[in-house]
């Protein structure tokens, strides 16, 4: 509940509304899907998605690097890591003491209003062109390639959505809202 109403004030998305996306997403490939806590024991798990995990500290950033390095495929999305768990700014370049992790650092990011001008086209065939919506994130690549960048303005072929490496597992880092069907391709 407190992540949900520092996000609500901070991001001006609705948090529940995200989630469920993510969620449909998932149900809609035919895959199982547990909430579990960010310190949770994940190594049970294929893959973990933790959408706007606004909130971390030093143990979370641990076990998710942890579970990737030993083979887990972490999925990460806008503002992670933007505060600590007391709700305060982490004072961290995004992704919140996970930059070696996802293999990228968020540049600059703003928020955009419906109709969003920009699009995100897809790398590698994963899907077509499509929206993005409510917060562009500007990712420099620091180790990950591009899965998606954007289409429009002037971060035009800049990435948006990353995959790293990293051990045995991967990360990917969503930095914008993805309509649901892209969120499938995805």
């Amino acid at each position: 509940k407190a992540n949900a109403d520092i996000h609500s004030f901070a991001m001006d998305v609705d948090y529940f509304d995200y989630i469920k996306t993510w969620w449909r997403a998932t149900r809609e490939l035919g895959l199982n899907v547990r909430v579990v806590r960010s310190n949770d024991d994940l190594s049970a798990y294929a893959m973990v998605i933790t959408p706007h995990q606004f909130t971390t500290a030093p143990a979370i950033v641990e076990n998710f690097t942890n579970y990737v390095r030993n083979g887990g495929m972490l999925v990460g999305a806008l503002r992670m890591g933007f505060f600590d768990v007391h709700g305060k700014p982490a004072r961290l370049t995004l992704p919140g003491g996970m930059t070696e992790l996802f293999g990228v650092e968020v540049e600059e990011y703003e928020r955009v209003m419906e109709p969003n001008p920009n699009s995100i086209r897809f790398i590698d065939e994963i899907g077509a062109s499509t929206p993005c919506r409510d917060w562009n994130y500007i990712l420099n690549d620091l180790g990950a390639r591009a899965l998606g960048v954007f289409e429009r303005d002037y971060y035009a072929g800049r990435t948006c959505i990353s995959l790293n490496d990293f051990g045995q597992g991967k990360a990917v880092y969503v930095g914008t809202i993805l309509e649901q069907s892209a969120t499938q391709d995805l």
